[in-house]
């Protein structure tokens, strides 16, 4: 475990700079809170490498200064990270999975190949699988993903069994 790193306190530093959103507020060490110079500069470098906040000073550090000033604000994805909600971010990075043609195809046809139907009916099946167009493959390839899903009992509880 890491010292120095203390979540409350970084937690602390994003809801104060939250609070005056687009506006940097100023943070420093020393002086009377006694807040200690290395543990204010290591938490508020770990908040801008994250990107969680950026600092309109350089950041530089000196053991030797008995206070050092930060002029911070936060970030869309520090306000983000506050909300524990993924925020627009969630929204903005949706991830689309994509399979080539020829991947589905080959996929399709393995499972048509270890179905128990006579040779005959796969292989007709095959050749039909072979001879869809790409809006074809895509309604065949739905159509599977809801057979499919239609046939596990338990979806939900199917799908949190995955990590």
């Amino acid at each position: 475990m890491i010292e120095w790193m203390d979540r409350d306190y970084q937690r602390k530093l994003l809801t104060e700079m939250a609070a005056a959103y687009t506006n940097s507020i100023k943070f420093s060490s020393g002086g009377e809170d006694g807040l200690d110079t290395l543990f204010l500069h290591r938490n508020v470098s770990y908040l801008i490498d994250s990107g969680l906040c950026t600092s309109a000073n350089d950041g530089g550090f000196n053991i030797s200064n008995r206070k050092h000033f930060y002029d911070l604000k936060i970030t869309t994805r520090g306000l983000d990270f506050l909300q524990d909600d993924g925020g627009l971010s969630a929204i903005q990075n949706v991830v689309t999975v994509r399979f080539e043609a020829d991947t589905l195809r080959a996929l399709i046809a393995a499972k048509i190949d270890a179905s128990s139907e006579p040779e005959e009916k796969k292989a007709e099946a095959k050749k039909r699988l072979l001879g869809l167009k790409e809006e074809g493959l895509k309604a065949a390839v739905g159509k599977v993903v809801e057979l499919g899903l239609g046939n596990i009992p338990a979806v939900a509880s199917w799908f949190l069994s995955f990590n």
